[in-house]
C-alpha cells in the first residue's frame, strides 16, 4: 500500500513540473468575418455578429512560432446580418437555418505556404466546412502573425453555393443572385 502513494507522489510530481505548451484560444473582440455575394440587381454583403471559436495552440520552432493544433470556428446563422430584414429572412431560409443553425469550420491543419506576404506569413488553413448540413475540405489561403500571445489571421476565398446544396435564389426574371460568394476573415485569437 505505501508503495503506491510514492509512485503516486512520484507521478503527481512530475505532471505538475513538467512544462505546458498548449494554450487554450479564445477569440478577441476586434475580430471580423463577413460574406460578399451579387445577383444580376445589386451586390450583398452580411456580417457575422456572432462567432466563437474553441481550440488549443501550442508552441512552433518553426516559422508561424505558434501553431492552432486544434480549432473549431461557430457561426450561428441567425448571426448572420446584412441590415436588410428581408434579405436576411431569405438567408436564413436558403442557409436552412430551422434544421442547421450554425455554420462551423473544423481546422485540420495549417500550414506556411511558402514565400513573404504582406502583413504576416502565407499559410494554407485545410479543414472541415459545414454549410446547410453539407461538409466539404477546403483549402484557404490566409495571412498569419503572431505578436505576444496573439495569433492574427487573416484571408478570404471563394465559396459556391450549390456546392453546399444551396440552390441561388431566382426573383421572377428580375434578378437572380450569384452561385459564388466571397468569405473574409480577420480573426484575432487570444491564448490563455
Amino acid at each position: 500500500m505505501r508503495q503506491w502513494w510514492k509512485i503516486g507522489g512520484v507521478l503527481g510530481g512530475l505532471l505538475l513540473s513538467a512544462p505546458v505548451s498548449a494554450q487554450q484560444l479564445f477569440l478577441l473582440p476586434e475580430s471580423k468575418l463577413w460574406i460578399e455575394g451579387n445577383s444580376t440587381l445589386h451586390a450583398w454583403k452580411a456580417t457575422a455578429t456572432e462567432l466563437t471559436v474553441t481550440g488549443h495552440a501550442a508552441e512552433d520552432a518553426g516559422a508561424l512560432r505558434w501553431n492552432i493544433v486544434e480549432a473549431v470556428v461557430r457561426i450561428p446563422v441567425r448571426g448572420l446580418k446584412s441590415g436588410t430584414e428581408g434579405l436576411d429572412e431569405n438567408m436564413y431560409e436558403d442557409l436552412r437555418a430551422e434544421k442547421y443553425p450554425t455554420i462551423t469550420f473544423r481546422l485540420k491543419e495549417c500550414v506556411p505556404a511558402g514565400g513573404a506576404g504582406q502583413g504576416g506569413i502565407p499559410v494554407h488553413i485545410i479543414g472541415w466546412l459545414t454549410v446547410a448540413g453539407k461538409e466539404r475540405l477546403l483549402t484557404i489561403p490566409a495571412q498569419w502573425s503572431v505578436q505576444d500571445k496573439r495569433i492574427r489571421i487573416t484571408g478570404s476565398t471563394t465559396l459556391r453555393m450549390t456546392d453546399f446544396g444551396i440552390k441561388p435564389r431566382t426573383f421572377m426574371v428580375v434578378m437572380k443572385v450569384h452561385d459564388e460568394v466571397r468569405v473574409h476573415f480577420d480573426l484575432f485569437l487570444g491564448m490563455r
